[in-house]
């Protein structure tokens, strides 16, 4: 499968673009943000519903119910509406055992499973009060919440995770609804809490070994973008309760910096398609001077949102090396280079590599692929 755009879509479109059989790649994403500034954010319950996605919409559905009943309330009416509120904030502050930390994403995973639900809960009854809309759950609690394998997820890079406790993560974030569409499986978080604003995930099957693979897309609210290959673990703990671990096969950058955005298992391996700049491009097909001790030196695009090309790539499932399938040059990779002014690299990305003009993708095999790396270290070398 190929591009269908160089263009990248956010990560909470995720779902749409597997449904429809795109790729998922992303803009800035899209994460709950609450009614208030989470930068100024000061008692334990704003530090709470900054660290949550399901208590952020909801305070944004409350922030919007309030002023549109008070915009058409009488005089008097409105000040009895904004007495009210004002009480409902101060008993909200205190209706739930609520952890105290410095920043939102300070809060430990367990406390805010604890305390999340029952705010909301607080949340939904005055939600009611006013007459507005009282958002969607994930009750009764999803059996892999995408928060929950978010936060088993080791962070960046290869690597495996501590066990987390999936039941309690689970009934945890059942104020955090699950979105479902083709098998892909999604919720949302915000861009200051613990784990990520927006995370997604795609079953690819089960391993021999009886863990589970996905593919990740996650992202933390900002303009950068993530994925990764991960298998997931699901044992039991020393209390009897189900233990989640995840491990991370393989990670994928930000975007067009090897930003992963199809997978596709096959047997023992699993096929994937590389979003690649125009520096990590040269790089896979094997440019001498564009591997790491040289790369920098080349001064070419390596900006995340700077999209080239894809690769496509098996993966090994049990060890081994990648193998290269074959290259898709997009039709817009020279786009990125102004040719006044142009380095010798830049003039030789030109002639060898994007071939401006060019009205359609190209398409090269690893044969072709070796072939221009070669052409590349040619023409620089003159």
């Amino acid at each position: 499968m190929g591009f269908a755009s160089l263009v990248r879509i956010t990560m909470r479109k995720a779902l749409l673009a597997l449904a429809l059989g795109l790729p998922l790649v992303s803009l800035p994403a899209l994460a709950a943000t609450p009614g208030f500034d989470c930068l100024e954010a000061k008692t334990p319950a704003e530090m709470l519903v900054c660290a949550d996605g399901g208590l952020a919409s909801r305070d944004t559905a409350l922030t919007e119910a309030y002023k549109a009943k008070r915009a058409t309330a009488a005089p008097e009416q409105a000040k009895a509406l904004q007495a009210e509120q004002r009480a409902w904030l101060k008993a909200r502050d205190t209706a739930c055992p609520l952890p105290k930390a410095a920043s939102p994403a300070d809060i430990p995973l367990a406390q805010l499973w604890q305390a999340a639900p029952c705010l909301a809960r607080v949340y939904d009854a005055r939600l009611a009060a006013l007459g507005a809309e009282v958002p969607p759950t994930a009750a009764p609690p999803h059996p892999l919440h995408p928060l929950c394998v978010a936060a088993a997820l080791p962070g960046f890079g290869d690597g495996s995770s501590a066990p987390l406790p999936l039941k309690a993560c689970a009934q945890g974030n059942v104020q955090n609804p699950v979105f479902e569409e083709s098998d892909v499986v999604s919720s949302e978080g915000t861009p200051w809490g613990p784990t990520w604003a927006w995370f997604s995930y795609l079953p690819l099957g089960r391993l021999a070994d009886g863990r589970d693979l996905i593919l990740a897309q996650y992202d933390g609210g900002g303009t950068g973008s993530f994925s990764s290959v991960a298998a997931l673990r699901q044992t039991p703990g020393a209390q009897g309760e189900v233990m989640l671990q995840a491990e991370i096969l393989r990670g994928g950058g930000d975007r067009c910096n090897g930003g992963i955005d199809t997978a596709t298992r096959e047997g023992d391996s699993v096929r994937l398609e590389l979003a690649l700049t125009p520096l990590s491009l040269l790089s896979l097909m094997g440019v001498r001077a564009a591997q790491d001790d040289n790369a920098a030196a080349l001064e070419l695009p390596d900006c995340a949102a700077c999209c080239a090309a894809t690769a496509t790539v098996r993966h090994p499932l049990n060890g081994g090396g990648e193998t290269l399938i074959s290259v898709e040059i997009g039709e817009d990779a020279a786009s990125f280079i102004t040719l006044p002014g142009a380095t010798q690299a830049e003039r030789c990305y030109l002639k060898v590599i994007a071939q401006p003009g060019a009205k359609t993708f190209q398409t090269l095999d690893p044969g072709q692929a070796l072939a221009t790396a070669a052409a590349f270290d040619a023409c620089l070398g003159k």
